[in-house]
């Protein structure tokens, strides 16, 4: 299931895609940005290691640390990550999604 939302966001290049854990991204091969700020993770980790951890206000400035993807942005609501992914693709990034719904979307199906 998770490798077919990934073939389906690159044939689709849908910013939003939706995992019932984060498990499923990682086997699916996205590496996971957490946009977050440290007091955000302090209070709700992820519960897995994120690739990197770069502020959301931070993603253009930084874009030089990220991988050629895909990458799945991840924020509390899902908000910070779809507008990063934006911005990101907008600067010539292919294969950058958000987690519909972020870590909120995440505690709720789990």
């Amino acid at each position: 299931m998770a490798r077919q939302a990934l073939a389906k966001a690159r044939q689709e290049a849908e910013i939003d895609l939706a995992f019932g854990n984060l498990e499923g991204a990682l086997a699916a091969g996205f590496q996971l940005v957490d946009l977050r700020d440290a007091e955000e993770i302090a209070a709700e980790p992820l519960g897995v290691e994120a690739w990197r951890q770069i502020p959301s206000t931070q993603i253009v400035e930084r874009a030089n640390e990220l991988g050629a993807g895909p990458l799945l942005l991840v924020c509390a609501s899902g908000r910070r990550s779809a507008h990063a992914a934006r911005l990101l693709r907008a600067e010539g990034w292919q294969h950058v999604h958000s987690l519909a719904g972020g870590v909120r979307a995440l505690r709720v199906m789990g």
